[in-house]
């Protein structure tokens, strides 16, 4: 894969290659890469042309994100690369409980040092690294979005998270028109397959073989996994002659009549009269039905409209609406023999 095959991440107009280079081993010598090593490994990614560069701000306490920032400076590629950088886990400092986690606190905290050790003013893509389980995604989105509108970051996105916490915090950001999370950077390889279940529709389950070992964030957007949930969600049935499980509940419309069908209509009430409130404004008012009367199933939690019979009830029966402003008693036809 030629890393010049750019591609916007995400619903976004930033253009980035179809692979990152992924600095958590740079500054760790122990196990990962000497400064000599990590330095001919950004050139290399560098001069074959890739220009998406991810790192974070505990990637070895803090010396990756220093590494980078002394790479870039020294061959002049800020405005030529695409800067990513993370946050949300612990800033080591001992005693403050507020260096952590997806609070406000803590975000403008770790973008401060993340900007200074990589030596720039801004970063272009800030990712959410953790889900703390605590912060709400109203808090998360405000202020990142404020960032945003800084200057300080140009997008953001989400690292390990929930499907329905993504499509929640893009469905509010649509919803009220201000910055959203552009793409979620998701574990995924020949083991870890986890993504294929929640994350990622049956049809893009075969395009996720191009990248092996880890997918590329650029694949996923919060906004489109809203709009698939919403895509996959049953239509209403009103008027059809299917039918959906029993026990499932009837949503009721703007006339006041189920959009489903439950499947277990029409049914015969008892001999007793039964009372329920018309539909309307008008509630005070209700309809009596006689033990002919068609009812609505048990599991349906909506009025059914007032019914006029026009036939016998041993006959072919045909139900009508009965104008609002007549009275809910139904009425019987003269028989015919």
């Amino acid at each position: 894969m030629s890393l010049t095959a750019f591609r916007t991440l995400g619903r976004s107009g930033l253009i980035v290659s179809p692979l990152a280079l992924g600095t958590m081993t740079f500054g760790t010598p122990r196990w990962g890469a000497p400064d000599d090593v990590s330095h001919a490994i950004f050139d290399a990614y560098v001069d074959a042309g890739g220009n998406f560069i991810d790192t974070a701000d505990v990637y070895s306490g803090g010396r990756s994100e220093e590494m980078i920032g002394g790479y870039i400076a020294d061959r002049g590629l800020r405005d030529q690369l695409v800067l990513a950088t993370k946050f949300a886990f612990h800033g080591r400092e001992p005693g403050n409980v507020n260096a952590a986690d997806n609070g406000r606190k803590n975000i403008h905290r770790a973008l401060e040092g993340s900007l200074r050790r990589l030596r720039t003013d801004y970063i272009d893509l800030y990712w959410m690294h953790v889900w703390d389980r605590v912060t709400p995604v109203e808090e998360v989105l405000q202020s990142l979005g404020d960032l945003v509108r800084a200057g300080k970051i140009r997008y953001f996105g989400f690292s390990n998270v929930p499907a329905w916490y993504a499509a929640t915090a893009a469905t509010l950001a649509t919803a009220h028109a201000i910055p959203g999370p552009i793409a979620l950077q998701l574990e995924y390889s020949l083991v870890e397959r986890a993504i294929e279940r929640e994350h990622l529709p049956p049809p893009a389950r075969a395009a996720s073989a191009s990248a092996p070992g880890a997918r590329s964030p650029a694949a996923f957007s919060p906004a489109n996994i809203a709009a698939r949930a919403r895509a996959k969600a049953p239509p209403a049935m009103a008027g059809s002659t299917a039918t959906i499980p029993s026990g499932t509940r009837c949503s009721p419309s703007a006339t006041g009549a189920c959009s489903t069908l439950c499947g277990r209509w029409p049914r015969r009430w008892a001999a007793r009269r039964r009372r329920s409130p018309s539909p309307g404004p008008r509630r005070s008012r209700t309809s009596y039905r006689p033990s002919w009367a068609p009812a609505s199933p048990r599991s349906c939690t909506t009025t059914w409209p007032r019914w006029r019979l026009t036939s016998p009830p041993h006959s072919s029966r045909r139900w009508t609406r009965a104008a609002r402003s007549t009275r809910p008693t139904p009425t019987l036809s003269s028989r015919t023999r």
